[in-house]
């Protein structure tokens, strides 16, 4: 399924370069990622999509006082995410917005 989404940003940040692989954007994505693109959640909460590893184009943020943990992509525009505070978050938009979907100690009203 190719490289693990974290895992990509964490060789990025240390200046690691993954493989090349030959993706293009899929036509009308409206800011999502395209299926063939790696997506990374930096440490910073910047959400991040590259065609091949080496240059990454920025597509949103979690809400500020995150503290990023993971993310995941279910789909091109569907990630879910979570931060160290046991909130979680989730973009229908290939991470241009989110919505917090639970944050420990308030009752989940859902989206």
């Amino acid at each position: 399924m190719g490289d693990h989404p974290r895992r990509a940003a964490a060789q990025h940040r240390r200046g690691h370069k993954l493989p090349a692989r030959n993706r293009s954007p899929r036509p009308g994505s409206r800011g999502a990622a395209a299926p063939d693109q790696l997506i990374a959640l930096a440490a910073n909460g910047k959400v991040l999509a590259g065609g091949d590893g080496t240059s990454w184009t920025e597509r949103g943020h979690l809400p500020q006082g995150a503290q990023p943990a993971v993310l995941t992509a279910a789909s091109p525009a569907h990630l879910p995410a979570a931060d160290t505070n046991d909130s979680v978050y989730e973009s229908q938009d290939g991470g241009r917005t989110w919505t917090v979907v639970h944050r420990p100690g308030h009752t989940s009203t859902g989206h």
